[in-house]
């Protein structure tokens, strides 16, 4: 039985806003792929990046189905170490975020093996041109009369 858990929030971003976290996954399954835990960003129901992942390797390594991206391939009884992750968003728009962990469960139990842990979730916003105005104005504010003195 496969079990999949996903956790999702719909963002609001500018262009140079960014997200970063961490994560790590403990493999307890001995079979390629079987199970996976994956941070990925959607713009308008398509996936548009995938800035971490990990899943589960086999005794001897190695990753026959293609992940390209974050940790990759542990080996059977192996952790990952909390791995940073970040995205910036490329233009103005609404992204979604999603964590996730899919697992193979365990001989029909309905238990699953595999872990995974997010944490030091952040988006960091770019400041406004204006803002950078306003505070060099005020900066000028409190420079100009102590110079007159």
């Amino acid at each position: 039985m496969l079990v999949v858990t996903t956790v999702s929030q719909e963002l609001y971003l500018k262009a140079g806003d960014y997200l970063s976290g961490s994560a790590a996954f403990y493999n307890y399954n001995g079979f390629y792929g079987g199970d996976t835990a994956w941070v990925k960003i959607y713009n308008g129901g398509t996936e548009i990046a995938n800035p971490w992942d990990a899943y589960s390797g086999s005794f001897f390594g190695g990753d026959p189905l293609g992940h390209a991206s974050g940790y990759g391939s542990l080996q059977y009884q192996r952790g990952s170490p909390w791995i940073t992750w970040n995205w910036t968003a490329p233009t103005d728009g609404f992204y979604t975020l999603e964590l996730a962990q899919q697992s193979l469960a365990n001989g029909g139990t309905g238990t699953i093996s595999s872990y995974v842990a997010f944490d030091n979730m952040t988006v960091v916003t770019v400041p406004e041109p204006s803002t950078f105005a306003l505070v060099g104005l005020g900066v000028a504010a409190l420079i100009i009369p102590r110079r007159r003195k």
